[in-house]
């Protein structure tokens, strides 16, 4: 039930550019419920390998897909329980959407995880600099990256993409 990979690619390509594009083909066909998770950095050097992972609901399965800068992936049917995911932030959703995240001080280069969530025509959007997300934060914001994370971790971990 795990991504394939497809091929290596020559050049890299923009995950985040992919991403979006992705997710308005999805719109287009009328899928409503897309979970997207990026890690990246503001300022770091080009060429380190990024991966964005995107989660659609479609006839009641959720599937996976897998982006990297130097990779491609199929879709896969996620035989793993990714619903949670989605569930965890609609049984939160007002805490999420209201918890202010103390922004530490950037400087000119730092990591950061980025979310969106799109479903029923609406749109939730956060970009969390890593240094924010601390282990035993009560926050649900905070709770909710770490289950995408430790879903991420363990189901593609066999990949060697995290």
């Amino acid at each position: 039930c795990a991504s394939n990979k497809i091929h290596h690619l020559k050049e890299q390509y923009d995950v985040k550019w992919e991403m979006k594009n992705m997710v308005d083909s999805f719109e287009k066909k009328g899928i409503d419920t897309i979970l997207t998770y990026y890690k990246g950095c503001h300022g770091c050097i080009d060429g380190l390998p990024t991966h964005g992972f995107v989660f659609y609901k479609q006839q009641g399965i959720i599937y996976q897909k897998i982006l990297s800068n130097y990779y491609i992936f199929k879709d896969s049917p996620e035989c793993f329980d990714a619903r949670n995911l989605i569930e965890y932030f609609f049984k939160h959703e007002n805490e999420i959407k209201n918890e202010q995240i103390i922004d530490s001080l950037y400087i000119s280069n730092y990591h950061y995880i980025e979310i969106t969530l799109y479903y029923q025509k609406e749109k939730y959007h956060i970009e969390v600099p890593e240094d924010n997300v601390l282990p035993n934060d009560d926050k649900q914001l905070i709770n909710w990256i770490y289950r995408i994370e430790s879903y991420i971790y363990n189901h593609n971990y066999i990949l060697g993409i995290y």
